[in-house]
């Protein structure tokens, strides 16, 4: 017969009035299980045993003084056995409670190794979409016309609602940037970003056979993406930032959806926050985006532009604090993400409540 060898004590309930049953059970069972014992004036009739392994019952109506019912799992209207009391085998009784909380154990193992497969199969399902989330990202630093572009990408979960692209556009000297932070987590925020990659993705081939230019406009391409969400009906929305760079003309063309906080452009030492406030998008069918226009210097500046997750990074009383923390680790990074990671107290595998995207662009 199988045993629990090497397992803790089986816990046995004993559900009577009978002090004499407890105090008869206790003499043979005690040495084996930990026994319990409850009134059963106070034990509702088929309240649960979920705490223990085996539930000995007594049956006050019974003809037969003494009869016991031993139930296994936690249905006391179906007992699994009927014996005399007293009983005159004590180790065949000792053997048999010993048998149904080894059946009990074996049932919550079966169950414990089905959820443990379910929980492997969504774990593997769930580092898939890791996979095609991270391929959706751009894989290296941009390299353009006096220009560098770099991400750094830190999700809570496996699955991130932050996404970000950069790309040039028309021309060499054209950069388009964008950062979407979905609302929420897990799997529903992570598809919205892989529809808003796959608008991007066709307004970049409209624009390559110039069908359409509405990706050189960033409150256009906003629209877009706001419609594009509204015809998905995902009920979900993001927060946006969208801009293009053009280093011929030394301008940074942009168009914000409800982001926070607002990026931040150094020049010449000096932090300037932009800003710029719209609707973000998925929620509106009617939306109108405005365009401002940036002068970028032509002796060099750099622009950071981070998803809201950033600032639980940094220490504060309230936003606004936490805020000014992070333009003041921004103006002295001098443009490069690593210094800037540094700065606010990130480390490798560190456990984030939200996800954290940072695009640092370096002009001049």
């Amino acid at each position: 017969m199988s045993t629990l060898h090497g397992a803790p004590r089986p816990k046995v309930r004993v559900v009577s009035t009978d002090d004499q049953i407890l105090q008869g059970l206790s003499q043979i069972l005690e040495p084996h299980f930990k026994l319990e014992w409850v009134d059963a004036q106070y034990w509702a009739h088929g309240r649960e045993h979920l705490d223990v392994d085996v539930v000995i019952h007594s049956d006050p109506h019974s003809v037969k003084a003494g009869e016991i019912l031993l139930v296994s799992e936690v249905n006391l209207d179906t007992p699994w056995y009927e014996i005399q009391w007293p009983c005159d085998a004590p180790d065949a009784l000792v053997q048999l409670v010993r048998s149904v909380a080894l059946v009990k154990r074996q049932t919550l193992s079966q169950q414990w190794d089905l959820d443990h497969a379910i929980l492997q199969v969504l774990q593997t399902d769930q580092q898939a979409g890791r996979a095609i989330q991270t391929r959706m990202l751009p894989s290296e630093p941009l390299q353009g016309e006096r220009l560098q572009v770099e991400l750094g990408f830190f999700p809570s979960l496996l699955l991130s609602g932050d996404f970000a692209d950069y790309f040039v556009a028309d021309r060499p000297s054209r950069v388009m940037v964008l950062l979407a932070d979905v609302a929420g987590h897990g799997v529903s925020s992570a598809m919205v970003t892989v529809v808003i990659k796959n608008l991007v993705n066709r307004l970049r081939r409209n624009l390559a056979r110039g069908s359409s230019f509405d990706l050189l406009s960033p409150s256009r391409a906003l629209e877009r993406i706001n419609n594009e969400l509204q015809v998905t009906a995902l009920g979900k929305h993001a927060t946006v930032f969208c801009g293009l760079i053009d280093t011929e003309q030394n301008t940074l063309t942009y168009s914000v959806a409800g982001h926070t906080p607002m990026p931040v452009l150094v020049q010449q030492g000096q932090a300037q926050v932009l800003s710029g406030k719209g609707r973000p998008v998925g929620l509106f069918d009617q939306v109108d985006y405005s365009e401002s226009v940036v002068q970028l210097s032509e002796q060099g500046f750099h622009l950071c532009i981070a998803s809201d997750g950033v600032l639980d990074l940094i220490s504060g009383d309230n936003t606004q604090q936490r805020t000014q923390g992070l333009t003041h680790a921004i103006q002295h990074s001098q443009g490069q993400l690593e210094h800037l990671t540094q700065l606010l107290g990130w480390q490798e595998g560190q456990s984030l409540p939200d996800d954290v995207t940072l695009l640092m662009v370096r002009g001049g």
